[in-house]
Order: C-alpha cells, then structure tokens, then sequence
C-alpha cells in the first residue's frame, strides 16, 4: 500500500507477502470384515508485512511517522494447522456394524518480526509545552512504534474419538437403530503480552478519577499490563441414540437423543469454570415423512430438535484468569517518554491505592451463576415436495431456529473503577437485573437474548432426461434479534483467538 506518513509529509510504501502450502493425504484399507481409512491435511501460512489503518483527513494519509512504521515492514504472522482423522467399521453379522472415529487437530499462531519495544502514545499534544524539547513535541497520536501484542504461541489442539453401533430389526415396522458414547478434549495454550507494557502519555493533564489524583510537572502517564497467559483444557463426554423407524409403506420417523457432560476449564490449576452434567444438556430430535399417495411422488415431511453448544473458550479466558490487564498510573515527571515501561515507572502513585494496581480483569470465580444453565437453541422444519410427471418436481422447505438460550458475561465498573462481571444466563438468576453503574439505574432488567432465523424456500427441478437437467430455488430469509453471540464477526482476532 502507499501512504502519505506523518500527516502527509512523508510519502512512502509498505508491502505484504503470504504463503499459503497446502498438503493432504488419505489411506483406505479393506480385510474381510474391517474397513479402514485414514487421513492428514497440513496447512502452514507465513506473512510478512503488516498495512497499518489509514487514519488522516484526506486519501492515503496516515498520523504516524515514517520511522515510526519501519517495523511494520518485517511485521508478521505464522500459523500452522494440522488436522487427522481416522475411522475403523466392522461388520458384526449381516444387520449390524461397529463404527469407530477419532482424530486430531491442531493450531498454532505466532508473530514474527515485532521488536521488543515498548510503545507510547499521546492521548493530549505536547506541542508548545514549555520544557518539552523540540524532539518530544507532538500531536494527539505521536508514538514510536507501532502498538503490538506479541503472540509467542497461542495453540488450541483438540483430540476426539466416538464409537457407535448401528443395528437394523424389524419389529413394528423396520429399524435401523443407532447408539454411540463420544469424547473430545480441547486445549488451549497461549503466551501474548506487550513488550514492557504499553504507555499512555497524557501531557499537561491531571489525572481524574473519584476526584483530582494529581500530576506531575509535565502531566501524568499510565502504563498497562496486558496479556493472555497460561494453558487449559477439559473433557466433553456425550451419549447418543437415534432410531430411523419405517411404519409401513408410508410413515417413517426418526427418534433421538443426545446428551452430554461438558467441564468449563478456567486458567486456574484445579478450578473449573463450570460444568454441565448430562441431566443438563438433554437434547431430544424428532422427525417424520409421509408418503400421501403412497406412490413417491407427493411427500411432506418435519423436524424439530434442540441442539446445545459447548461453552467457548473465549469465556474461559476472558472471564476466569487467561485475560490479564494492570494499569499503573504515575505522575510525568520526566520528558525521556521512551524509558517508560512495567520495570521502569518513576514519578509518584496517583492510583487509588498507593503500590496497586487497576485491575480491568478480575477473575469471575465468585460472580457466576451456581444455578446457570448450558447455551442452547431450538430447531423446526416443515415441508413438502411434489413430482409433476416424470421429470418435474416442486418443493416447499420452511426452516425456523430461535435461539433459547445463552451464557455471557454482563459488566459494569465497580466504585474502584473496575470492570466486573456476571456470568450467568442473561435475563435470569444473578443476571435477571443489571448491576447499578454509571448511567444503569438500579433494578434495570437485562434483555432475554433474541436471535431468530426464518426461511423459506422454493425448489423447482427437472431431472435428467433427453441429455439435460435444470434446477431452480429462491430464498426468503430473515435473521433479528439482539444477540449475536460471544464472538462477533466485524472483530479482527488472530485466526486461533476463537476457541
């Protein structure tokens, strides 16, 4: 990209080169009874190069200086995923079969090229103040490197194995029943931190907080210690059955059930989160067909079924010790902004608490909710089909989900001035009300969570016939609510941060 540095005086260019690698390979093997097949996909990335936002007043410009982005030449990123997986079928007797799969994915993201700088911006001009020399002038947005977060590893790698067996009978109609136990383990692994911290210099400014704390000669600076750090994981255990029941020459429906016993790590050794029993995440799914005429041309069908998700370790880090955050605040007594960071922080303490810290993420141990429940939705489908002649066929498919419920944490800053949380199910138990703060008023009820999906489709195909085929559809969707979820998608993370 080209830009104009230094709010346009500096012209100059920054590149960025990826490569992707693609590697994949797959073996099936078959002996008397036992079918077997394995595979392996490899898919490192490298980039190199990082395009800062441009953030002037006209086309091309950009606040920071030329020197100031140099790193961002070199600045990178590599990540490395490798994924397994695996299955065995025996074939028992001429109605039944034992399946077995598991397998293995792994993901790691690193940066490269970031210097161990510590970076300090301006909050408020320097420009004019008496004493500041000519060198440290400068305006709203000043700094001498780029901002970064250094990721030395981030590493979720996540194992699974299930085995089920899968039997057909008659008896009342045919069945083909199926029952399985599954288990997975993910891990989460993750080094990231800012080089000394990073400095907010806030010059000729006194620092405002329950009241005047003060300031230095030349104002007063903070210097925030910020992170993710530590390693966790859990097990999820499930048990499923379904039965595929064919009543006869018309009716068939499918029976099902599924549960699971999930544990919510936290970065804490020994301390879940929380966790789900299997009396928790019940999930029943139930389906039908019918054949009206009998003769396979007209056909209606519907489905419902609950479907629970697993607890993101998104949560697990933010709210339960992976996410780390001090601010330490000083009086700027010193014009040397460089020389600031976490092992060098002179002038006096205007925090609060003389010798502690802001602490902007305080673990939730203590405000979750002992009654919260697993995040679910609710899943219905209705339709029908019809076959004109002997080619031409019509189809009504009418999809509705609706989200029922959901876990998340719910802020407020406390009379410290720090965030704090409830983590609970929002419009229920400790997260019925919104904790008073700032302009909440006491006793404001939380918003149940809404997110609704409607469709519905029409289909017209005709088959293949006389060396030719046609098909046609139109969809008419409709997605509101007031929740998108934990993670939203206009966020730019790290590819691995989504775990």
């Amino acid at each position: 990209n080209t830009y104009l540095f230094g709010n346009g005086a500096e012209p100059g260019d920054i590149r960025r080169s990826q490569t992707y690698t693609q590697a994949f390979g797959k073996l099936t093997y078959r002996a008397g009874r036992v079918t077997s097949s394995g595979s392996v996909l490899f898919t490192p990335t490298t980039s190199e190069g990082t395009l800062p936002a441009y953030n002037g007043a006209a086309r091309d410009v950009i606040t920071s200086s030329l020197a100031a982005n140099a790193v961002n030449v070199g600045r990178g990123f590599k990540t490395q995923q490798l994924n397994t997986t695996g299955n065995v079928d025996i074939t028992l007797t001429n109605s039944s079969f034992l399946s077995v799969r598991g397998g293995y994915f792994r993901d790691n993201y690193e940066d490269t090229g970031i210097p161990n700088t510590t970076n300090y911006l301006y909050q408020t001009s320097s420009v004019g103040l008496a004493g500041v020399p000519a060198s440290v002038q400068g305006p709203i947005g000043t700094q001498n490197t780029p901002r970064a977060l250094i990721v030395e590893h981030d590493t979720t790698t996540r194992g699974f194995v299930n085995a089920d067996y899968n039997v057909a009978f008659n008896a009342g109609g045919a069945h083909t029943l199926k029952g399985g136990f599954g288990w997975q383990k993910t891990v989460n692994d993750a080094n990231q931190a800012y080089p000394g911290g990073y400095v907010n210099v806030y010059w000729d400014s006194n620092f405002n907080f329950q009241g005047n704390r003060g300031r230095g000669i030349y104002g007063y600076y903070e210097v925030n210690n910020r992170g993710v750090q530590g390693e966790t994981g859990a097990d999820i255990y499930s048990l499923y059955v379904q039965d595929q029941w064919t009543v006869g020459n018309r009716l068939t429906l499918n029976l099902g059930l599924r549960t699971e016993n999930e544990t919510v790590p936290s970065f804490r050794d020994g301390v879940p989160a929380m966790k789900f029993g299997f009396r928790d995440k019940l999930a029943p799914r139930l389906g039908a067909s019918y054949d009206v005429r009998g003769d396979g041309r007209f056909k209606i069908y519907g489905s419902w079924g609950r479907y629970f998700d697993w607890t993101k370790y998104e949560l697990s880090r933010g709210s339960y010790g992976g996410d780390t955050w001090q601010v330490y605040y000083r009086a700027l007594d010193t014009t040397d902004v460089g020389s600031l960071n976490l092992s060098n922080m002179p002038g006096a303490d205007l925090w609060v608490v003389p010798g502690a810290a802001r602490d902007r993420r305080v673990p939730n141990f203590e405000s979750t909710d002992p009654d919260i429940k697993p995040m679910y939705q609710d899943s219905t489908s209705i339709g029908t089909e019809y076959q004109f002649g002997s080619n031409l066929s019509l189809g009504l498919h009418y999809v509705h989900n609706a989200l029922s419920q959901t876990i998340e944490d719910i802020g407020a800053v406390d009379a410290a001035g720090n965030e704090t949380y409830v983590i609970g199910n929002p419009g229920r138990g400790l997260a019925e009300t919104q904790f008073p703060s700032g302009a909440t008023p006491v006793g404001y009820r939380v918003p149940t969570p809404k997110r609704q999906y409607d469709a519905l489709e029409v289909t017209l195909n005709r088959r293949f016939a006389n060396n030719y085929f046609w098909s046609a559809s139109y969809v008419f969707s409709r997605l509101y609510g007031n929740y998108s979820g934990l993670a939203a998608t206009e966020e730019v993370n790290t590819p691995t941060t989504n775990v």
